[in-house]
């Protein structure tokens, strides 16, 4: 499958995380669906994520990827792989931040980017 190198880039974000799952940043331009991220703030702990689509020209939708392990079996996700994750707990006021790491990513999901007018 073809695919591309995305940069690792990072934003603070403008407002705070929505409970849909959409961060706002002042450009959402070098991030890509598909790429996983790092969402953080100075009172959260980091949470990894997948970038799910793009909205506008300032909003990035994710949904949480961490792992854990449950002792019987290697790491194993515990989020569902759909839809997006509830980021309102990462404020404006604490440092919020989004973290895109650098990656190859497949062009299915490069493909498939929706900048839409509005969430």
């Amino acid at each position: 499958m073809a695919s591309i190198v995305v940069k690792a880039t990072g934003a603070n974000l403008t407002a705070n995380g929505t409970n849909t799952g959409y961060a706002t940043v002042a450009s959402n331009a070098d991030f890509y669906p598909g790429a996983t991220a790092w969402i953080s703030s100075s009172t959260q702990a980091s949470r990894q994520c997948l970038i799910t689509d793009l909205v506008g020209t300032t909003q990035i939708g994710v949904r949480f990827i961490d792992t854990v392990s449950d002792g019987s079996q290697p790491k194993s996700p515990r989020y569902p792989d759909y839809g997006h994750s509830n980021i309102a707990t990462f404020l404006l006021a604490d440092s919020a931040r989004i973290d895109q790491e650098s990656s190859v990513v497949p062009l299915q999901s490069v493909s498939t980017i929706v900048k839409k007018d509005s969430v």
